[in-house]
């Protein structure tokens, strides 16, 4: 009888003592607001009084804290071109998950370079329109965008391509930029009927 006490006592401390060193996990995504694009390799900070973890998100735009103990955090997320995210919170013992959105910043003194020679934007949308080669880009990811119904008939009406670059960019891309001078060339050749028709993901695309 004394043995078997003796042995529920310590499974009940067992039981606190792993109840009380138990770990908590934090996991999210990072995306754009507007698109809805997945951001890959963007840093993410999770702070508090005493520590800084850093880690970036992956392929997928999505990032995990492991081990965490119960306590104040701040999840800070900062992006070139974009406003800082940053979000205070409690853990207890709960496991979270954050669905981190990032808006454009116009405000921030950065500058994204238009260059005549590389990259994708207005003066390569000229040279694309003189040449007759015409695209337009739509949000990326690891996977890229999906082909929708309409998008063939679309793409040969129009004489346009839909091209997604997936995760792949260069400092001097800028989709927005390429597909408004597209936009204001399709107005001036075909009138608005095209609005109607158009895959609403397009970057940059504002029904009017």
């Amino acid at each position: 009888m004394h043995m078997k006490k003796l042995l529920l006592i310590c499974i009940f401390l067992f039981g606190c003592i792993s109840i009380h060193s138990q770990k908590i996990i934090v996991t999210g995504s990072v995306e754009d607001s507007v698109t809805k694009e997945k951001l890959p390799f963007i840093k993410v900070q999770l702070l508090n009084s005493s520590d800084t973890l850093s880690i970036q998100t992956d392929l997928e735009g999505e990032f995990q804290f492991e081990n965490l103990d119960s306590g104040t955090y701040s999840l800070m997320v900062n992006y070139v071109g974009y406003s800082i995210y940053d979000s205070s919170f409690k853990l207890n013992k709960t496991n979270r998950n954050f669905d981190v959105y990032l808006d454009l910043d116009t405000n921030r003194n950065w500058v994204q370079i238009s260059n005549k020679n590389f990259g994708i934007n207005k003066y390569k949308a000229k040279k694309d329109i003189k040449n007759g080669l015409l695209y337009l880009y739509l949000p990326g990811g690891f996977v890229g965008s999906p082909e929708l119904n309409g998008d063939k008939l679309f793409q040969e009406k129009y004489e346009i391509i839909f091209l997604s670059q997936g995760c792949v960019r260069s400092f001097y891309d800028n989709e927005k930029e390429y597909n408004t001078v597209v936009f204001s060339y399709l107005d001036k050749t075909y009138g608005k009927e095209w609005r109607s028709s158009i895959r609403k993901d397009v970057i940059g695309f504002i029904k009017k």
